[in-house]
């Protein structure tokens, strides 16, 4: 009895705890569900981590490296606009600075062989020491008086107000003396101290003597300031000036004869060329009013008649009748006075007045005719004359 008691008690307490024991193990399955799931999560967001980390860090180095290069452009442009202010001696109107002149030539006591100057040359001078550096001027003591400033550097002009010196304390410039370049006054306008004293233009002060001024002014030897007038050398001037204006009038006397000579030879040659053409025609003229007559007559003293005509031309033409339109005119010219004489022979013999008429005006425009084209080749110019 007691032991079924036991066996009730052990099964009441066994019953109860089987739905825990299923309930624990099916919460371990989801639990390992869960912490898969969790891990593949974790994985993820360390994935999308990762990435957003680079991404922020791309982001990071590419603004950087837009402020670097910003900064190096505003550097470049400050460094190039580094001179201020503009428009000077030594900065551009765009704010670069201008690089000094070099010196020439090179390799001297004043300018050293990479073209710049040696600020303090020659060595050894009053504002230069041996070394090459500049002397400091020496301060003026005491201080804060009328020739010494409280810095201790001498004033310039002082007492101001003066003959040498302006109210405003700066000095007055001597006035240049004139005329430049003469025993008182040398060449820059600065007049010459008086040495040795005690001349002919110079006192026993050292002050040079006025020259004494002439007078009355205004005449043939002293000019209208009072200065005498070197009467010789004006003599020699007008001199000069009439024995040029001679020579030009020779010159162009000379010239006016040799014009007048030339104009007179060739009026002579035009004159004696119209002589000789006009001979030369009327010759012509003649041989050939002979020429008409019965053709046996004419054919036998043929030859005789060409070579007169021939020598005619010659005469007349000369070189002229070297060009091949001279003989073609000439040729065409033979042959129609030909025509036209045997015409007025014919009309002469039949006693035809006003055909002999008619024929010798022919005549007369064809001889014109030819000559102003003969003479139109002679002188190089074209025919105006239709042939």
């Amino acid at each position: 009895m007691r032991a079924l008691t036991i066996l009730l008690a052990a099964l009441a307490f066994t019953l109860p705890v089987l739905p825990p024991l299923e309930a624990h193990a099916k919460s371990d399955s989801d639990k390992k569900k869960d912490d898969k799931k969790s891990d593949k999560d974790k994985e993820k967001e360390k994935k999308e981590k990762a990435e957003k980390e680079k991404k922020e860090k791309a982001e990071k180095e590419k603004k950087e490296k837009a402020e670097k290069e910003k900064k190096e452009k505003a550097e470049k442009e400050k460094k190039e606009k580094s001179c201020s202010p503009l428009c000077t001696e030594t900065c551009d109107c765009a704010g670069k600075p201008i690089a000094p002149a070099k010196c020439s030539p090179t390799c001297t006591a004043t300018c050293d062989c990479v073209g710049k100057p040696i600020k303090c040359a020659p060595l050894c001078t009053d504002t230069c020491d041996c070394a090459g550096k500049p002397i400091v001027p020496p301060k003026c003591s005491p201080t804060c008086t009328a020739t010494c400033d409280c810095s201790g550097n001498p004033i310039k002009c002082a007492p101001t107000c003066t003959a040498t010196c302006d109210c405003a304390g700066k000095p007055i410039a001597p006035p240049k003396c004139s005329p430049t370049c003469t025993p008182s006054c040398d060449c820059s306008g600065n007049p010459i101290k008086c040495a040795p004293t005690c001349t002919a233009t110079c006192d026993c002060a050292g002050k040079p003597i006025a020259p004494a001024k002439c007078s009355p002014t205004c005449t043939a030897t002293c000019d209208c300031s009072g200065n005498p007038i070197d009467t010789k050398k004006l003599v020699e001037d007008a001199k000069a000036a009439e024995e040029a204006r001679k020579r030009a009038e020779e010159a162009k006397k000379a010239a006016e004869e040799a014009k007048k000579k030339a104009e007179e030879e060739a009026k002579k040659e035009a004159k004696r060329k119209a002589e000789d053409a006009k001979k030369a025609a009327e010759e012509q003229k003649a041989a050939e009013a002979k020429a008409v007559g019965p053709i046996e007559a004419l054919r036998k003293d043929r030859p005789e008649r060409r070579k007169q005509s021939a020598d005619r031309l010659r005469r007349r033409w000369g070189s002229a009748l070297a060009q091949d339109k001279a003989v073609a005119e000439l040729k065409l010219h033979a042959r129609r006075v030909a025509i036209l004489q045997r015409i007025r022979a014919t009309a002469e013999a039949k006693k035809d007045t006003k055909t002999v008429e008619l024929v010798d005006e022919l005549l007369t425009k064809e001889d014109e005719r030819d000559a102003a084209v003969m003479n139109s080749l002679r002188e190089g110019a074209l025919p105006t004359v239709t042939p």
